[in-house]
């Protein structure tokens, strides 16, 4: 039943609203494209004290006005820091929510990859700004990686103080969408021009809340099909930080859940009305994601067995034609089914944590593991973690080969600093053991945060 408070007249209210600020920000930088001086943007760095990255312009050169340097001045400043206050409560939730990604961190990255990106790309409106752009469908890897990286920078305890990594990147994942959505709605190109009354705004407060969601609600979700059944309160925190993170990100305060069930409510209210099986971009663009995936971690997977991880993470009919994934025998659907249902289910997940039903948990959870090891093909994966769950053991190979890749050049990097940055304490409550595996490990030096 859909709900009264997420209706489709508020929600498509939504769609006409971007994001003022970033929007004003971003059409000074398009409107002077052509003019010359990255130095400003130096000097702006330097005697502003505002937290510029010259790669936010980079291949610009830009004479600003000084009504100009004055909107941009307006943008970083106003967006160095969120603009409530953040309450001790919001603290303990934002610790909460980073102890939860301190121990399934790695498994948070293969659902970005199997649960959340596709699941947006079962919605046409949104999916066609990405297919508009092409940066998806022509730079997958590199663009998935960067997602990646914005996870990472954002879940930190501490992410919402100015001059960290987590407000920095929101600075720039902000200011990317409001580009995005100036150079498509001026596209004088009559082939490329956005109908507005069809699409809406590109990259709209519906479409920005639900991607928030997407790394909220959708992550839980996936959680539970892995087997790893968060707490209610993990949960609420989950959610909660996310709904902070959103507000930093420009979000509409309105449209800001109010709890756990209400964010399921409005979650489930934006995917109903979106997702669609008449689809012409989402195949193209989960055909790239998966691509990518086979790119990164230097493992190739079938195809069909790519797929099949997507199809067990997403569950629903619409997703084969919607995405343009093969469809899987009655047989595997159904076992498949039994195995969402010991899972994921919330029933088996109260009694799995009685300590009397330990003996049948544990067998339930063998027998599920070794259905989804053969099922998507991930033996290989376990010779560096044999004692792993099989998808434990591959979300681990895929952090391991990110961490050799390079964000500008999308290259293994074993002899230089990496861009791709996660905080050192994590390597080792991972039990990654080091991200040089493809090194002497005589050769590395133990001491610099890189071999952690």
């Amino acid at each position: 039943m859909a709900s009264l408070k997420w209706n489709d007249e508020f929600l498509n209210l939504m769609r006409e609203e971007g994001d003022p600020v970033a929007d004003t920000a971003a059409k000074v930088l398009w409107e002077n494209r052509d003019r010359n001086i990255i130095d400003d943007i130096k000097y702006i760095s330097k005697n502003h004290h505002m937290p510029v990255d010259i790669s936010l312009v980079e291949g610009l050169h830009i004479d600003f006005s000084d009504e100009d340097l004055a909107k941009l001045e307006y943008y970083f400043k106003s967006t160095d820091r969120l603009n409530i206050a953040i309450t001790e409560e919001d603290k303990k939730q934002f610790e909460i929510y980073a102890k939860v990604f301190e121990q399934y961190g790695f498994v948070i990255v293969s659902l970005l990859f199997f649960k959340s990106l596709p699941t947006g790309y079962m919605c046409p409106k949104p999916s066609k700004v990405l297919h508009s752009t092409r940066l998806l469908e022509e730079f997958a890897a590199r663009r998935v990686m960067e997602t990646a990286q914005f996870i990472f920078a954002v879940s930190t305890p501490d992410w919402y103080m100015p001059d960290k990594k987590g407000i920095e990147s929101i600075q720039k994942v902000r200011l990317m969408h409001a580009g995005m959505r100036y150079a498509l709605l001026n596209n004088t190109n009559p082939d490329r021009k956005w109908d507005q009354s069809v699409f809406g705004i590109p990259i709209n407060q519906e479409d920005l809340v639900f991607t928030n969601l997407l790394f909220s609600v959708a992550i839980i979700e996936g959680l539970d099909q892995f087997g790893i059944n968060l707490t209610d309160a993990e949960r609420r925190a989950f959610v909660h930080t996310w709904k902070m993170i959103g507000l930093a990100l420009g979000i509409s305060e309105q449209l800001m859940p109010d709890s756990l069930e209400d964010a399921h409510d409005l979650y489930r209210a934006i995917y109903d009305r979106n997702v669609s099986e008449d689809n012409a971009y989402g195949p193209d663009l989960t055909k790239a994601l998966l691509g990518a995936m086979n790119e990164i971690t230097g493992m190739p997977l079938k195809q069909t067995t790519l797929e099949d991880l997507t199809l067990y993470l997403i569950y629903d009919s619409k997703v084969f034609k919607s995405l343009g994934l093969h469809t899987p025998s009655v047989g595997a659907r159904i076992l498949a089914s039994v195995i969402q249902l010991f899972f994921a289910g919330k029933k088996w997940r109260n009694f799995s944590e009685k300590e009397a039903s330990g003996f049948i948990s544990n067998w339930v959870n063998k027998l599920g593991n070794a259905f989804l090891r053969y099922k998507f093909d991930l033996t290989s994966f376990l010779e560096k973690h044999p004692n792993e769950p099989p998808l434990v053991a591959f979300s681990k190979t895929i952090l391991s080969q990110l961490h050799q890749r390079d964000l500008s050049n999308f290259i293994k990097t074993p002899d230089r600093k990496k861009d791709f940055f996660i905080d050192a304490k994590l390597f080792e409550a991972w039990g990654l053991g080091g991200f040089h595996l493809d090194e002497d490990p005589s050769k590395v030096d133990k001491s610099s945060p890189e071999s952690v």
